[in-house]
């Protein structure tokens, strides 16, 4: 069955790198121009429509259009991602899988506001290429994954040879050490201290006067002087992460306020 995405760009330019992660995946992409295309395209599709995606949700929580498993959207911020979600969930729709592209990261309450619909993958444009190619690409998969699991679940039969697995993930503090799958990252003691406030605190901001103090160890440091000092130890701790992006972990700089790992 083929996987298709709407993409709703700014300005009609394609992010070239989560192009990429689309096409590598197998998936037919058809541009929008607007958010009022994207409704249209949806409707074609079969998702806009009452008798398949209105939202209907089983007991246990979930809902279960069938073409649901068959198409995402990829949605940029300045295009207007967060208007056409919120207009889909206004209407009484479920939105299929959507990647949304941040061209700034500044704004936390857009990020806040993303992740309350039900985002399922958000990148910024500043994000490596190998970062937003592959977030574009497992959302597909995981797509794939889904679509499978669902007729599986229909059927009353495990969908065990189809899923996706994810990778094994474990956080050790003391050690600070990262565990994924047979490998491992190791941070430094200061970058052990700031990923273990953040991933403690995931998606939400961690202001820098709680991150100054806690972080380096000093309670009479200036915040000012702190968050200087703070900012080569962040670096490294990105660059690290971005080593792995399998993980799907990055921090965001919410400017004005602190860091933010989503």
């Amino acid at each position: 069955m083929a996987k298709w995405a709407v993409y709703l760009a700014n300005g009609g330019a394609l992010d070239a790198a989560v192009e990429k992660g689309l096409a590598d995946a197998g998936c037919i992409v058809d541009r929008a121009q607007s958010v009022a295309e994207v409704l249209q395209w949806l409707n074609a599709k079969g998702l806009t429509t009452a008798a398949n995606t209105k939202i209907s949700r089983s007991r246990d929580g979930n809902s279960s259009p069938a073409n649901r498993h068959t198409v995402i959207m990829i949605a940029s911020v300045r295009a207007g991602a967060i208007t056409l979600l919120t207009l889909l969930r206004e209407q009484g729709y479920e939105p299929p899988p959507t990647l949304v592209i941040d061209e700034g990261g500044n704004d936390v309450h857009t990020i806040i506001r993303a992740l309350q619909l039900g985002v399922r993958e958000y990148v910024l444009s500043s994000d490596s290429d190998m970062q937003r190619t592959l977030s574009a690409r497992l959302l597909v998969e995981r797509l794939s994954a889904d679509r499978f699991e669902a007729a599986a679940m229909a059927d009353q039969e495990p969908a065990n040879a189809q899923v996706m697995p994810s990778p094994r993930f474990e956080w050790d503090a003391i050690g600070r050490v990262i565990h994924i799958d047979d490998e491992y990252l190791r941070l430094s003691s200061v970058e052990g201290r700031i990923f273990d406030l953040l991933y403690r605190n995931r998606n939400h901001t961690v202001q820098v006067i709680e991150l100054v103090p806690s972080v380096l160890m000093s309670q009479n440091l200036p915040i000012a002087i702190g968050a200087r000092r703070l900012r080569p130890h962040i670096m490294r701790l990105r660059r690290k992460l971005d080593g792995y992006p399998v993980l799907g972990m990055r921090i965001v700089n919410m400017r004005g306020a602190g860091y933010m790992l989503i």
